[in-house]
């Protein structure tokens, strides 16, 4: 019983000390990313959506943020936003989304995002 608990001390100890290892290389090492999404209708056509979703993401600092079509995507960090938005019968429908390794950051900017539509 006492060599059962020296291993699970062991791992416990090799455990707490990768915590303090940066957050990226935890992703890199296995663990998957953060995903956080959001949606919202708008009473809008999809071109003014589309130019929207990129001044959303060039507003918040977002770098090398491309607009294609109806969508826009960025990067801010070590997070990626996609902002895509598509047609329905009175407006748009647009959905975003931003991923990461660090989980918080990831929730944050998705709200960010959400505030500016």
């Amino acid at each position: 019983m006492t060599k059962y608990f020296a291993v699970f001390l062991a791992a416990f100890a090799l455990t707490a000390c990768t915590r303090s290892v940066d957050k990226i290389a935890a992703s890199e090492a296995g663990h998957p990313p953060s995903l956080w999404s959001h949606h919202k209708v708008l009473e809008m056509p999809v071109a003014s959506c589309a130019i929207k979703a990129r001044q959303a993401l060039e507003s918040l600092n977002y770098k090398q943020v491309v607009q294609a079509n109806d969508s826009a995507y960025g990067n801010l960090g070590n997070t990626r936003a996609v902002v895509k938005c598509a047609e329905i019968q009175y407006g748009s429908f647009v959905y975003m989304t931003v991923g990461g390794a660090d989980g918080k950051a990831v929730e944050k900017q998705r709200n960010a995002i959400a505030s500016k539509f």
